[in-house]
């Protein structure tokens, strides 16, 4: 038996019946009425396309990040559970950040990455 729709979910496969792009996604965080489900279906969306848009995903990361919208955490989540190869610059950035609050995403994304340029990264900057 095929398990019923929440119906947030369906209000959002009614509005995108196929991915919406990353760009849309992130606009779509921004917002201040997208909140609860919604989010975690943006994740999930976002997740499951991660390795086709992996440069748009890094790109629209980083520069949440210079701006500061709130929304970089949500995507450093996305990217990080991802494990998406190319982005092992950004958490090596993220392990060097004078922010220390972004420096845990740095270590997790590296960690989850667990390729031997990961580790040496981690090693290197004392995160082991």
């Amino acid at each position: 038996m095929k398990t019923p729709l929440d119906p947030e979910e369906q209000r959002w496969n009614q509005k995108y019946p196929r991915f919406p792009g990353v760009a849309k996604c992130v606009e779509l965080l921004r917002g201040s009425n997208v909140q609860g489900a919604w989010v975690d279906i943006i994740c999930y969306k976002l997740e499951k396309h991660a390795h086709d848009n992996a440069d748009e995903m890094i790109a629209v990361t980083r520069a949440e990040l210079e701006r500061e919208t709130g929304v970089e955490r949500i995507l450093l989540h996305v990217v990080i559970d991802s494990q998406l190869p190319a982005a092992i610059g950004l958490f090596a950035e993220l392990l060097q950040s004078p922010d220390e609050s972004l420096r845990p995403y740095g270590v997790q994304g590296l960690k989850r990455l667990d390729s031997k340029e990961a580790r040496r990264l981690l090693w290197k900057y004392g995160a082991l």
